[in-house]
């Protein structure tokens, strides 16, 4: 929720800039298809919706044409 609210923040000033990026760091645990770790069950699944935050965000930036 950090992630996600530091974006929310931020985000009306990374759009007044010439550059437009947003870095998300995550991993392979955050693919359902690779992640092999057992018993990781609350990083891995932070590092999912992580990912899933990142899409999200990307699709519906790029729907409002930003």
């Amino acid at each position: 929720m950090g992630s996600l609210r530091v974006t929310q923040a931020l985000l009306p000033l990374l759009l007044q800039g010439q550059t437009k990026l947003i870095v998300d760091i995550s991993s392979e645990t955050g693919s359902i298809e690779q992640c092999s770790r057992d018993g990781w069950f609350a990083y891995c699944m932070s590092k999912a919706a992580l990912n899933m935050q990142a899409r999200l965000i990307h699709n519906g930036l790029k729907r409002e044409g930003r």
